[in-house]
This record gives structure tokens, sequence and C-alpha cells, in this order.
């Protein structure tokens, strides 16, 4: 199991933890940490897949939420990326082995992703 800092929404257990920096200017999202994982879910018994952020090099976190395209039973392995011009990308592998991609294009707030 994972270790997560305190992060509201995060669960009993959380696995395969990616972390990505928004290096893109313009200030004040450069430097900004996300962090995706696998949670699974208590009340499903199913992993999915939620993103969280920090603007304070990990001192605090947004609350964690669900990925939008993370519908899917049993997510695993996410992976988190932005690019040159500021969008969030998420993606992760499903049990049954398909990949799945999901993008945030304005990836200054993440509370509208689930």
């Amino acid at each position: 199991m994972s270790r997560l800092p305190r992060i509201p929404g995060a669960a009993a257990y959380n696995d395969k933890v990616a972390l990505a920096v928004d290096a893109t200017p313009p200030i004040p999202y450069v430097g900004r940490l996300y962090v995706a994982w696998s949670r699974l879910d208590p009340r499903s018994a199913v992993y999915e897949i939620v993103v969280s952020h920090s603007d304070d090099a990990g001192a605090t976190w947004s609350r964690a939420i669900r990925v939008s395209g993370a519908r899917w039973r049993n997510q695993t392995y996410a992976s988190v990326a932005v690019d040159a011009d500021g969008t969030l990308f998420v993606a992760w592998l499903t049990y049954d082995r398909h990949v799945h991609l999901d993008r945030k294009p304005d990836a200054a707030t993440t509370s509208d992703a689930t």
C-alpha cells in the first residue's frame, strides 16, 4: 500500500501513486503538483482513479476527486502529466487490459473533473 500525504477523500486503501509538476507558465499554476492513484471505493469494493493537487509544495492538498472517464470497474496504474499548454492528462489501465486517457484542458482547477 502506498502512503499518501493527508489528502481529503483518500481511502483506507490507496495504491500506485503517480506525480506530475506543472512547469508551464503563466503564474500562478507553475509549480502546481498533481498526484493520481488507484483508490478502493469502500462502498462498491471497486478501484477507481482519483487526482488531487497542491499549490504549496505538498503541504496541503485539494480533495481527491474521481477522474471523469474513470467509471469502469477496477482501474489501476494511474499516470499523470501536464503538457506545454497546461492541459492535465491522466491515463490508467483497467483489469481487462484497456488503457484509458482523460484530459482537462484547464488544469487550473480539478474540482469539476468527476
